[in-house]
């Protein structure tokens, strides 16, 4: 079950790649034919640039995918081994939700501002998703603490009785 597991997880993970690649490559195609229809360089440049934010992101959780799931290939075992990985996974999303963010921003201030409830609420949205990693970071390591503290005491109290760790 583990190799049909790690072979989906894998497959998977050469898709969202594959999706990477292609947006990468759309990013500038995308500006070359709007420069050729005539558009606006600037409005052109931000749809272009949105390509490549998106490729980033998607690239991202592919190669986190494939680092938790096929090359760990086990389960974590400590409570400071599931913070960094969440920790990784959520900040991704971040750096995409912010960067989508500046990108809606740009293309927002280019002309009316009534479409700027969209790129604000997608501001908003990354703040709070920073906000929680932050406090998700505050009491997880709180209670790394805690779990570390006891795990000391029931070694020296295993060591006091003579009997072996």
């Amino acid at each position: 079950m583990t190799h049909l597991t790690n072979g989906f997880y894998t497959l998977v993970s050469i898709v969202l790649m594959l999706f990477a690649l292609i947006l990468v490559a759309t990013g500038p195609v995308s500006l070359v034919h709007a420069l050729l229809e005539g558009k606006s360089f600037i409005s052109a440049m931000i749809n272009s640039i949105g390509f490549l934010i998106l490729s980033l992101a998607v690239f991202d959780v592919a190669r986190y995918v494939f680092d938790e799931e096929v090359r760990r290939g086990r389960e974590m075992r400590k409570a400071a081994e599931t913070r960094r990985s969440i920790t990784k996974f959520v900040t991704v999303i971040i750096i995409a939700v912010l960067m989508d963010a500046l990108v809606a921003l740009s293309k927002a201030g280019q002309g009316d501002l009534s479409e700027l409830v969209y790129p604000v609420i997608l501001l908003l949205g990354g703040v709070a998703l920073l906000v929680g990693l932050a406090v998700f970071q505050r009491l997880s390591a709180t209670v790394e603490e805690k779990v570390s503290q006891s795990d000391d005491e029931d070694e020296a109290a295993e060591a006091q009785a003579g009997t072996p760790t």
